[in-house]
Protein backbone atom coordinates (compact mmCIF):
# COMPACT_ATOMS: atom_id res chain seq x y z
CA UNK A 1 0.00 0.00 0.00
CA UNK A 2 1.17 3.39 -0.86
CA UNK A 3 2.12 6.20 0.93
CA UNK A 4 -0.03 9.31 1.27
CA UNK A 5 -0.79 12.75 2.88
CA UNK A 6 -3.81 14.77 2.95
CA UNK A 7 -4.42 17.79 1.12
CA UNK A 8 -6.95 20.97 1.91
CA UNK A 9 -8.95 22.36 -1.25
CA UNK A 10 -5.79 24.74 -2.18
CA UNK A 11 -3.58 22.21 -2.76
CA UNK A 12 -5.96 20.55 -5.13
CA UNK A 13 -6.43 23.61 -6.95
CA UNK A 14 -2.62 23.53 -7.22
CA UNK A 15 -2.02 20.57 -8.50
CA UNK A 16 -4.95 20.69 -11.45
CA UNK A 17 -3.17 23.98 -12.02
CA UNK A 18 0.25 22.68 -12.05
CA UNK A 19 -0.76 19.51 -14.62
CA UNK A 20 -2.46 22.08 -16.83
CA UNK A 21 1.21 24.11 -17.01
CA UNK A 22 -0.69 26.91 -15.59
CA UNK A 23 2.47 27.36 -13.37
CA UNK A 24 4.93 27.46 -16.31
CA UNK A 25 8.15 27.44 -15.57
CA UNK A 26 7.20 25.47 -12.76
CA UNK A 27 6.17 21.54 -13.43
CA UNK A 28 4.93 20.48 -10.26
CA UNK A 29 5.01 21.41 -6.27
CA UNK A 30 8.41 23.14 -5.70
CA UNK A 31 11.82 21.58 -5.11
CA UNK A 32 14.33 22.86 -2.54
CA UNK A 33 16.14 24.88 -5.08
CA UNK A 34 13.38 26.00 -6.68
CA UNK A 35 11.90 27.26 -3.14
CA UNK A 36 15.18 28.82 -2.71
CA UNK A 37 15.41 30.36 -6.02
CA UNK A 38 11.75 31.80 -6.07
CA UNK A 39 12.57 33.24 -2.34
CA UNK A 40 15.88 35.02 -2.91
CA UNK A 41 16.08 35.81 -6.52
CA UNK A 42 12.05 35.71 -7.73
CA UNK A 43 13.15 33.50 -10.31
CA UNK A 44 13.14 29.73 -11.58
CA UNK A 45 15.82 29.06 -14.34
CA UNK A 46 16.45 32.75 -15.23
CA UNK A 47 12.60 33.17 -15.97
CA UNK A 48 10.74 35.62 -13.41
CA UNK A 49 8.63 33.53 -10.36
CA UNK A 50 7.43 35.59 -7.13
CA UNK A 51 5.21 32.73 -5.34
CA UNK A 52 6.53 29.07 -4.30
CA UNK A 53 3.87 26.32 -4.80
CA UNK A 54 4.25 24.39 -2.01
CA UNK A 55 2.96 21.12 -0.51
CA UNK A 56 3.09 20.69 3.26
CA UNK A 57 3.26 18.27 5.79
CA UNK A 58 3.81 16.89 9.11
CA UNK A 59 7.42 15.62 10.51
CA UNK A 60 5.82 12.25 11.00
CA UNK A 61 5.34 11.81 7.49
CA UNK A 62 8.46 13.88 6.56
CA UNK A 63 10.33 11.20 8.00
CA UNK A 64 8.45 8.08 6.34
CA UNK A 65 8.76 9.64 3.12
CA UNK A 66 11.39 8.33 0.41
CA UNK A 67 12.75 10.57 -2.66
CA UNK A 68 11.87 8.84 -6.06
CA UNK A 69 8.09 7.41 -4.29
CA UNK A 70 5.29 7.42 -5.63
CA UNK A 71 2.50 9.30 -2.87
CA UNK A 72 -0.74 9.72 -3.13
CA UNK A 73 -2.90 13.06 -2.28
CA UNK A 74 -5.75 11.94 -0.64
CA UNK A 75 -9.10 14.97 -0.16
CA UNK A 76 -11.76 14.63 1.75
CA UNK A 77 -10.70 10.51 2.51
CA UNK A 78 -10.86 10.21 -1.38
CA UNK A 79 -7.64 9.49 -3.48
CA UNK A 80 -7.45 12.13 -6.08
CA UNK A 81 -4.13 11.94 -7.60
CA UNK A 82 -0.48 11.25 -6.37
CA UNK A 83 3.16 12.86 -6.48
CA UNK A 84 6.21 11.94 -7.68
CA UNK A 85 8.39 12.81 -4.94
CA UNK A 86 12.12 14.28 -6.02
CA UNK A 87 12.89 16.62 -2.89
CA UNK A 88 11.66 17.20 0.59
CA UNK A 89 12.80 20.31 2.92
CA UNK A 90 11.59 21.76 6.01
CA UNK A 91 10.42 25.65 5.86
CA UNK A 92 11.76 27.82 7.41
CA UNK A 93 8.77 29.85 8.41
CA UNK A 94 9.42 33.96 9.00
CA UNK A 95 12.00 33.90 5.81
CA UNK A 96 8.85 32.20 3.44
CA UNK A 97 6.53 34.44 5.11
CA UNK A 98 8.86 37.85 4.59
CA UNK A 99 9.54 37.13 1.10
CA UNK A 100 5.77 35.94 0.16
CA UNK A 101 4.07 38.97 2.07
CA UNK A 102 6.59 41.08 3.24
CA UNK A 103 5.58 40.92 6.88
CA UNK A 104 5.30 38.52 9.92
CA UNK A 105 2.03 39.95 11.14
CA UNK A 106 -0.65 38.03 12.28
CA UNK A 107 -3.33 40.48 11.23
CA UNK A 108 -1.90 40.20 7.58
CA UNK A 109 -4.70 37.34 6.65
CA UNK A 110 -2.45 35.65 3.85
CA UNK A 111 0.44 35.56 7.26
CA UNK A 112 -2.08 33.96 9.79
CA UNK A 113 -3.34 31.25 7.17
CA UNK A 114 0.07 30.11 6.21
CA UNK A 115 1.39 30.31 9.85
CA UNK A 116 -1.27 28.31 10.86
CA UNK A 117 -0.47 25.76 8.53
CA UNK A 118 3.67 25.60 8.72
CA UNK A 119 2.82 25.34 12.82
CA UNK A 120 1.08 21.84 12.06
CA UNK A 121 2.99 21.10 8.93
CA UNK A 122 6.47 22.55 8.56
CA UNK A 123 7.57 20.43 5.96
CA UNK A 124 7.20 20.81 2.21
CA UNK A 125 7.62 18.00 -0.70
CA UNK A 126 8.39 18.63 -4.70
CA UNK A 127 8.01 17.14 -7.66
CA UNK A 128 5.44 16.42 -10.25
CA UNK A 129 1.82 16.11 -9.28
CA UNK A 130 -1.14 13.70 -11.36
CA UNK A 131 -4.66 14.49 -10.82
CA UNK A 132 -7.56 11.88 -11.85
CA UNK A 133 -9.86 13.76 -13.85
CA UNK A 134 -13.11 11.85 -13.44
CA UNK A 135 -13.11 12.76 -9.72
CA UNK A 136 -12.59 16.53 -10.25
CA UNK A 137 -16.26 17.30 -10.29
CA UNK A 138 -17.21 16.23 -7.67
CA UNK A 139 -15.27 18.72 -5.89
CA UNK A 140 -15.52 21.95 -8.36
CA UNK A 141 -18.23 23.37 -10.42
CA UNK A 142 -16.28 24.95 -12.82
CA UNK A 143 -12.42 23.00 -13.18
CA UNK A 144 -9.97 24.90 -14.79
CA UNK A 145 -9.85 21.66 -17.44
CA UNK A 146 -13.18 23.07 -18.46
CA UNK A 147 -12.03 26.13 -18.53
CA UNK A 148 -8.98 24.88 -20.77
CA UNK A 149 -12.01 23.74 -23.26
CA UNK A 150 -13.73 27.20 -23.04
CA UNK A 151 -10.46 28.88 -24.22
CA UNK A 152 -10.20 27.46 -27.33
CA UNK A 153 -13.30 28.46 -28.60
CA UNK A 154 -11.92 32.23 -27.97
CA UNK A 155 -10.53 33.35 -31.15
CA UNK A 156 -8.96 36.39 -29.68
CA UNK A 157 -6.90 36.34 -26.38
CA UNK A 158 -6.48 39.62 -26.13
CA UNK A 159 -6.73 41.34 -22.72
CA UNK A 160 -7.48 40.08 -19.50
CA UNK A 161 -9.10 41.77 -16.25
CA UNK A 162 -9.20 39.30 -13.28
CA UNK A 163 -11.82 40.15 -10.07
CA UNK A 164 -13.03 38.14 -7.05
CA UNK A 165 -15.67 40.69 -7.23
CA UNK A 166 -18.91 41.65 -8.51
CA UNK A 167 -18.88 44.64 -11.40
CA UNK A 168 -18.93 48.08 -9.73
CA UNK A 169 -18.29 51.52 -11.91
CA UNK A 170 -14.49 51.69 -11.28
CA UNK A 171 -13.92 48.00 -12.58
CA UNK A 172 -16.54 49.22 -15.61
CA UNK A 173 -14.79 52.11 -16.00
CA UNK A 174 -11.23 50.87 -16.86
CA UNK A 175 -13.42 47.76 -19.08
CA UNK A 176 -14.25 50.55 -20.87
CA UNK A 177 -11.18 51.67 -21.61
CA UNK A 178 -9.65 48.85 -22.46
CA UNK A 179 -12.60 47.99 -25.06
CA UNK A 180 -11.75 51.36 -26.36
CA UNK A 181 -8.51 50.33 -27.13
CA UNK A 182 -9.90 48.36 -29.55
CA UNK A 183 -8.97 45.04 -27.42
CA UNK A 184 -11.20 42.12 -27.09
CA UNK A 185 -11.48 42.08 -23.07
CA UNK A 186 -11.99 38.75 -21.57
CA UNK A 187 -13.02 38.47 -17.41
CA UNK A 188 -11.49 35.88 -15.40
CA UNK A 189 -13.75 35.31 -12.41
CA UNK A 190 -11.30 33.98 -9.95
CA UNK A 191 -12.44 30.88 -7.56
CA UNK A 192 -10.86 29.81 -4.30
CA UNK A 193 -11.28 28.54 -1.44
CA UNK A 194 -13.39 31.18 0.46
CA UNK A 195 -15.27 33.14 -2.14
CA UNK A 196 -16.06 36.51 -1.84
CA UNK A 197 -19.50 35.87 -3.50
CA UNK A 198 -21.20 32.62 -5.00
CA UNK A 199 -20.86 31.58 -7.98
CA UNK A 200 -24.01 32.45 -9.01
CA UNK A 201 -24.30 35.60 -8.07
CA UNK A 202 -20.81 36.59 -9.55
CA UNK A 203 -21.92 35.14 -13.24
CA UNK A 204 -24.95 36.50 -13.03
CA UNK A 205 -23.96 40.24 -11.91
CA UNK A 206 -21.75 40.15 -15.43
CA UNK A 207 -24.87 38.71 -17.19
CA UNK A 208 -26.81 41.77 -16.43
CA UNK A 209 -23.90 43.95 -17.25
CA UNK A 210 -23.31 42.67 -20.50
CA UNK A 211 -27.06 43.95 -21.12
CA UNK A 212 -25.16 47.34 -21.32
CA UNK A 213 -24.28 47.63 -25.02
CA UNK A 214 -20.61 48.65 -24.31
CA UNK A 215 -19.78 45.37 -22.50
CA UNK A 216 -21.65 42.77 -24.70
CA UNK A 217 -18.82 41.32 -26.42
CA UNK A 218 -17.28 40.81 -23.52
CA UNK A 219 -16.38 37.05 -22.51
CA UNK A 220 -17.04 36.08 -19.04
CA UNK A 221 -15.21 32.65 -17.36
CA UNK A 222 -14.04 31.39 -13.95
CA UNK A 223 -10.59 30.36 -12.96
CA UNK A 224 -9.93 28.58 -9.69
CA UNK A 225 -6.66 30.00 -8.13
CA UNK A 226 -5.31 29.56 -4.42
CA UNK A 227 -6.01 32.96 -2.38
CA UNK A 228 -2.50 34.16 -1.22
CA UNK A 229 -3.08 38.46 -0.19
CA UNK A 230 0.67 38.46 -1.50
CA UNK A 231 -0.15 41.59 -3.34
CA UNK A 232 2.06 42.64 -5.94
CA UNK A 233 3.88 38.93 -5.94
CA UNK A 234 0.47 37.97 -6.44
CA UNK A 235 -0.40 40.47 -9.13
CA UNK A 236 2.64 39.06 -11.00
CA UNK A 237 1.96 35.31 -10.16
CA UNK A 238 -1.50 35.76 -11.69
CA UNK A 239 0.37 37.62 -14.96
CA UNK A 240 2.46 34.63 -15.42
CA UNK A 241 -0.49 32.35 -16.11
CA UNK A 242 -2.30 34.52 -18.20
CA UNK A 243 0.78 34.72 -19.64
CA UNK A 244 0.67 30.89 -20.08
CA UNK A 245 -2.35 30.98 -21.56
CA UNK A 246 -1.52 32.57 -24.37
CA UNK A 247 -3.19 36.11 -23.77
CA UNK A 248 -0.75 39.50 -24.77
CA UNK A 249 -2.46 42.02 -21.98
CA UNK A 250 -3.01 41.87 -18.53
CA UNK A 251 -4.66 44.48 -16.35
CA UNK A 252 -3.47 44.65 -12.82
CA UNK A 253 -4.97 47.08 -10.44
CA UNK A 254 -4.08 50.04 -7.78
CA UNK A 255 -4.13 47.75 -4.85
CA UNK A 256 -4.03 44.05 -6.87
CA UNK A 257 -4.68 41.19 -4.55
CA UNK A 258 -3.47 43.11 -1.69
CA UNK A 259 -5.11 43.31 1.70
CA UNK A 260 -5.85 45.86 3.69
CA UNK A 261 -2.93 48.82 4.16
CA UNK A 262 -0.15 45.68 4.23
CA UNK A 263 1.06 47.29 0.53
CA UNK A 264 1.16 50.55 -1.02
CA UNK A 265 -0.80 52.13 -3.34
CA UNK A 266 0.20 50.96 -7.03
CA UNK A 267 2.74 48.41 -5.50
CA UNK A 268 1.38 45.35 -7.55
CA UNK A 269 1.85 47.53 -10.94
CA UNK A 270 5.24 48.87 -9.79
CA UNK A 271 6.52 45.19 -9.41
CA UNK A 272 6.60 44.83 -13.14
CA UNK A 273 9.25 48.21 -13.37
CA UNK A 274 12.02 45.18 -11.89
CA UNK A 275 10.23 41.63 -13.27
CA UNK A 276 9.51 41.67 -16.92
CA UNK A 277 6.82 39.02 -18.28
CA UNK A 278 5.90 38.34 -21.65
CA UNK A 279 2.34 39.69 -21.40
CA UNK A 280 1.92 43.17 -21.63
CA UNK A 281 0.54 44.97 -18.38
CA UNK A 282 -1.88 47.72 -18.55
CA UNK A 283 -2.57 50.30 -15.73
CA UNK A 284 -4.48 52.69 -14.35
CA UNK A 285 -4.34 56.11 -11.97
CA UNK A 286 -7.14 54.80 -9.69
CA UNK A 287 -10.83 54.94 -10.61
CA UNK A 288 -12.47 57.05 -7.83
CA UNK A 289 -16.45 58.83 -7.69
CA UNK A 290 -16.82 62.35 -8.38
CA UNK A 291 -19.56 63.59 -5.80
CA UNK A 292 -19.27 66.97 -8.33
CA UNK A 293 -19.53 65.48 -11.66
CA UNK A 294 -21.59 62.33 -10.01
CA UNK A 295 -19.39 60.10 -12.10
CA UNK A 296 -16.83 57.48 -12.02
CA UNK A 297 -13.91 59.08 -13.30
CA UNK A 298 -9.68 58.07 -13.36
CA UNK A 299 -8.14 60.30 -10.44
CA UNK A 300 -5.92 62.53 -11.55
CA UNK A 301 -2.82 62.41 -9.91
CA UNK A 302 -1.09 59.20 -7.51
CA UNK A 303 -0.65 61.11 -4.60
CA UNK A 304 -3.39 63.73 -4.38
CA UNK A 305 -7.09 64.01 -5.55
CA UNK A 306 -8.30 65.71 -8.60
CA UNK A 307 -10.96 64.98 -10.57
CA UNK A 308 -9.76 65.42 -14.92
CA UNK A 309 -13.74 66.65 -15.16
CA UNK A 310 -14.24 69.41 -13.11
CA UNK A 311 -10.40 69.41 -10.66
CA UNK A 312 -12.39 68.76 -7.70
CA UNK A 313 -11.26 67.28 -4.85
CA UNK A 314 -14.47 65.50 -3.51
CA UNK A 315 -13.38 61.84 -5.11
CA UNK A 316 -14.45 58.86 -3.46
CA UNK A 317 -12.82 55.73 -3.49
CA UNK A 318 -14.51 52.89 -5.27
CA UNK A 319 -13.35 49.37 -4.17
CA UNK A 320 -15.24 45.99 -3.65
CA UNK A 321 -15.23 45.53 -0.03
CA UNK A 322 -17.37 49.15 0.26
CA UNK A 323 -19.53 48.10 -2.57
CA UNK A 324 -20.44 44.82 -0.55
CA UNK A 325 -20.94 46.47 2.83
CA UNK A 326 -23.59 49.05 0.98
CA UNK A 327 -25.18 45.73 -0.57
CA UNK A 328 -25.93 44.44 2.86
CA UNK A 329 -26.79 47.36 4.22
CA UNK A 330 -29.26 47.52 1.25
CA UNK A 331 -28.35 51.38 0.69
CA UNK A 332 -30.09 51.69 -2.62
CA UNK A 333 -29.69 55.20 -3.31
CA UNK A 334 -25.75 55.38 -3.21
CA UNK A 335 -25.78 51.65 -4.65
CA UNK A 336 -27.82 53.41 -7.72
CA UNK A 337 -24.23 55.20 -7.90
CA UNK A 338 -21.75 53.37 -7.67
CA UNK A 339 -23.16 50.37 -10.35
CA UNK A 340 -24.19 49.96 -13.64
CA UNK A 341 -27.75 50.17 -13.95
CA UNK A 342 -28.09 46.69 -15.09
CA UNK A 343 -26.00 45.59 -12.52
CA UNK A 344 -28.32 47.77 -9.69
CA UNK A 345 -31.37 46.03 -11.37
CA UNK A 346 -30.48 42.49 -10.65
CA UNK A 347 -29.79 43.61 -7.12
CA UNK A 348 -33.17 45.34 -6.99
CA UNK A 349 -34.97 42.30 -8.45
CA UNK A 350 -33.64 40.39 -5.88
CA UNK A 351 -34.02 42.74 -2.81
CA UNK A 352 -30.54 43.17 -2.78
CA UNK A 353 -29.78 40.14 -1.30
CA UNK A 354 -26.19 38.31 -1.42
CA UNK A 355 -27.76 34.95 -1.69
CA UNK A 356 -28.25 34.10 -4.40
CA UNK A 357 -29.17 30.44 -5.44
Amino acid sequence: MRNFINIDKSDYINAINLQLGLYHPLKGFVTHEEYKSILSKKKINYINFTIPINIFCSKAKYKKLELGEIIDLKYKKEIIGFLVLKSKFKIEKNIFLNSLFKTTSRKHQGVNNFSKKIDHLPYSLGGKVFVYRKKIHRYFKNSNFDLIKKLKKIKNKDAVFSTRNIPHLGHNLIQKKIIETKKKLTVFLIISIKNKYKEQTLIKTYKFLKKNKIFKDMDILFISLPTFFAGPNEAFFQAKIFENLKFKFFYVGRDHAGYRSFYKKFESQNIFKKLKTKIKIIKFNEPMFCETCDLSVINKYIKKKSCPLCKGKKLLELNGTDIKTLIKQKEKVRLSKFLDKFVYSFFKKNNFSLQID
